[in-house]
């Protein structure tokens, strides 16, 4: 039996988000920004509403709006029937709109989906989701953000972090825009990745990773050492300090530096098993 439920929250009662859905269903969570209010709205619809237990709280001592998802446990839901092959369990679409600018941002679910056009978010963005995807579609703001997928996709439309970026998928797609970090680290186990970066101006630290997967980036204002390599593939870097692009087939390392400064300390590695690398350093 379906069910559908709509609340709203004082917004000024919280300044953190958590959501957490747990045992075996699929939660679509958009968020979205709320005009001209001061109450944030939930709104949560699903297909099983004997199945799909929803609980909303707000915490007095960190100030933090709880959401809670609760499934049944089903060990026989699996990849393939998130890829639409089987049964899926109860599936459900949370919605919420908020007026105002969070501190910190948290989410957990099995399988789903968050799609971000929202406010801000000031300190800590994290998302974690075993089977599905997470798409930001407004600019972010933190200082750190921790995103990661077992297996699915990371999309960023324009995330500036003033401190530490940690994006991970053992199968799947990382890419997107990425301003300000000090340190960057975006590793898959089977996938691409494709970014815009704008490093710190500052010492910065990069590290892209891929066991089998291509990776493609565009970086602005980078200064330091550059380490490159492809187990079994082409290696292909525009930018260093040398007239031509260095360009090799795999197994290939590249080692050297990105300006003529050789005291810079700023630090940016890219290495795929199998796949290539092409690097644009402007």
């Amino acid at each position: 039996m379906a069910s559908a439920l709509a609340t709203t929250v004082e917004s000024s009662t919280f300044r953190r988000l958590s959501i957490v859905a747990t045992g075996t269903g699929v939660t679509k969570t958009k968020i979205t920004t709320a005009s001209a209010t001061s109450m944030a709205t939930l709104a949560f619809n699903s297909t099983d509403g004997q199945n799909s237990k929803l609980s909303v709280s707000t915490s007095d001592d960190d100030h933090t709006l709880l959401v809670c998802i609760k499934y049944p446990e089903a060990k026989s839901y699996s990849l393939f029937s998130w890829m639409g092959f089987g049964k899926t369990g109860p599936e459900s679409e949370l919605h919420i709109a908020l007026p105002e600018d969070l501190k910190d941002f948290y989410m957990e679910a099995n399988i789903g989906s968050l799609d971000w056009n929202a406010v801000n978010v000031t300190s800590s963005f994290k998302a974690k989701i075993n089977l599905g995807t997470v798409a930001t579609d407004s600019s972010i703001c933190c200082k750190n953000a921790d995103i990661r997928v077992n297996v699915g996709s990371i999309h960023l439309k324009d995330l500036s972090a003033l401190n530490d970026v940690s994006l991970e998928a053992d199968v799947g797609k990382l890419s997107g825009l990425i301003r300000s970090y000090k340190s960057l680290t975006a590793e898959t186990g089977v996938g691409d990745m494709r970014f815009t970066l704008h490093p710190s101006t500052e010492a910065s630290n990069t590290r892209l990773t891929c066991g089998t997967g291509s990776i493609a980036a565009t970086v602005f204002g980078f200064s330091g050492r550059l380490n490159s390599h492809s187990g079994l593939g082409r290696v292909k870097i525009y930018g260093v300090d040398s007239d031509r692009p260095f360009d090799a087939y795999g197994p290939q390392k590249f080692q050297g530096w990105v300006s003529k400064r050789m005291t810079d300390s700023g630090e940016f590695e890219a290495s795929t098993g199998l796949g290539k690398v092409k690097l644009t350093f402007q």
